[in-house]
């Protein structure tokens, strides 16, 4: 028995380790399966993690890529000589441009007033397109007058189309400054003083002109224009109130050539400008609407010294006037200093067909001769091209910051003149066939002279190339003693001052 129990005991304890094992080695094949599914669930996880990584990336190239195509599309602004927007493609591009001057004059004798002025105010645009193509428009909205009475809000001073197809033969058609003169080819925003020298006065009301015009830059330094044009001026086209005239549409001729033999011959730093204008065609002179030669005004915008009477008056018939301008140009740098000068002429021929009929032929001449000089360095040669002086950028634009610069500086001395003296004297010859007039009144004298000269010295501020600050110091000298406003003078003494923004 004790045997028996014993064997049933140990059979007990064999089958116990037996359901051990069994449940040990059911317990490791469960926790197997447990690791085995663990790792495909991480596995799973890491590769969607992957998948998702993709997913994001490429989301982020397609929005950057989506970026790039609408940058690609947008059209870019900047800065450069004017606020542009260009076409990415290349396929256009908007400059919007502008310029405002603020003048005071003040003058002894007093026989002009002393005033605040807007000398201009213009805003413009201009659009190029398919690279051979323009539209240029700008408008001017200074008003005033020296009579006091408030003039025309705005008026088209530019307003032309350019072809550009070939760079040697240029287009310009519309209204626009013909190529005539040194100084009065070069922009008013450039100007070496204030005012352009007496010689302004003899382009009358034709600073800007309706017509076409060819030009370009056929040989290295060599520069032309050549312009058919109205001949009526800024904003007017041909008269049609009568016959007369109708006779004188014919059109007038506007040539100018200017060569830089600095350039042609590589010479550094400097300019040797010598050039040539003329001008010529008939000017409508009628009993109703008689013609009148060059007036003469002081650099300073103060007295007429010179008041002609007309070719033509309500009395007495004349015939239409042929008018010839003709200008020398010439101007030398050397890195900071500049002479230049010019000599204008300009002649009026004409009938007085009211008996007794008589023809005559008078001529204005007048010229300048000015010495420059940029005292921090800036250098002449690199503000030239096509034939004129453009801006001058200074080496170290103003700033208030520790260090900075100064801008600019210059000084300059000019002479220029003025000889009306082939016309008659009031009292002289027969009456509108180019004598003085003695009907002026106000600031154009009533005793008028036929000759002037003036002396110029001007300082200038230029903080950045964009900005100016002028003073201006004139004598004016009449070669014999004139009578405006009561006041009886031999010269005109005037201190004038230009505060200048444009872009």
């Amino acid at each position: 028995m004790k045997r028996m129990a014993a064997g049933r005991s140990g059979l007990a304890a064999l089958l116990g380790l037996v359901m051990i094992a069994t449940g040990t080695r059911a317990a490791a094949h469960d926790d197997a399966d447990s690791v085995r599914s663990l790792q495909e669930a991480v596995d799973a996880l890491s590769k969607e993690v992957e998948l998702l990584k993709e997913q994001a990336v490429e989301q982020k190239e397609r929005a950057a890529a989506s970026q790039q195509k609408t940058d690609a599309q947008s059209p870019a602004a900047n800065w450069r000589e004017g606020v542009q927007f260009n076409d990415p493609r290349g396929g256009w591009s908007l400059r919007l441009f502008g310029r405002g001057q603020l003048d005071y004059r003040q003058f002894e004798p007093g026989a002009a007033a002393s005033t605040f002025g807007i000398r201009r105010a213009r805003l413009g645009a201009n659009m190029s397109f398919l690279k051979d193509y323009g539209l240029t428009v700008e408008g001017e909205y200074a008003t005033g007058s020296a009579s006091g009475a408030a003039t025309q809000s705005a008026a088209i001073t530019n307003a032309y189309m350019d072809f550009n197809l070939f760079d040697k033969a240029r287009v310009r058609a519309g209204q626009f400054k013909p190529q005539f003169g040194l100084e009065n080819t070069a922009s008013a925003n450039f100007s070496d003083f204030q005012e352009r020298s007496l010689t302004q006065n003899l382009i009358q009301n034709l600073n800007y002109d309706r017509g076409i015009m060819v030009h370009g830059a056929p040989y290295k330094g060599v520069n032309y224009g050549v312009t058919i044009s109205n001949g009526t001026g800024l904003n007017l086209e041909e008269r049609q109130l009568s016959r007369q005239d109708v006779d004188a549409d014919g059109k007038m001729l506007t040539a100018r050539l200017t060569a830089n033999f600095a350039q042609m011959l590589e010479v550094p730093d400097s300019v040797v400008h010598l050039g040539g204008s003329y001008k010529t065609g008939k000017a409508a002179n009628s009993q109703a609407n008689p013609y009148t030669a060059a007036t003469g005004q002081t650099e300073g915008r103060g007295v007429v010294f010179f008041n002609p009477e007309a070719f033509a008056s309500a009395t007495v018939a004349g015939s239409n006037v042929d008018r010839t301008f003709s200008v020398a140009e010439l101007a030398l740098t050397h890195r900071s200093w500049k002479l230049q000068g010019e000599y204008w002429q300009v002649r009026y021929e004409g009938e007085r067909s009211t008996a007794p009929a008589t023809p005559y032929d008078p001529r204005i001449d007048s010229g300048y001769l000015s010495l420059l000089w940029l005292t921090t360095g800036e250098r002449y040669a690199d503000a030239y091209s096509n034939g004129i002086f453009a801006r001058i950028r200074p080496r170290n634009n103003f700033s208030k910051e520790e260090g900075g610069g100064w801008g600019a500086f210059e000084v300059g001395l000019r002479y220029s003149f003025f000889d009306a003296s082939d016309f008659l004297d009031s009292t002289s010859g027969n009456s509108n066939t180019g004598r003085v007039s003695t009907t002026g009144t106000g600031a154009t004298a009533s005793t008028p002279t036929k000759e002037a000269d003036a002396w110029t010295l001007g300082l200038k501020w230029m903080p950045n190339a964009y900005s100016r600050l002028m003073l201006n110091y004139i004598v004016t000298r009449f070669d014999t003693q004139i009578v405006a406003n009561g006041y009886s003078m031999d010269e005109e003494k005037s201190l004038t001052l230009r505060a200048q923004v444009d872009f």
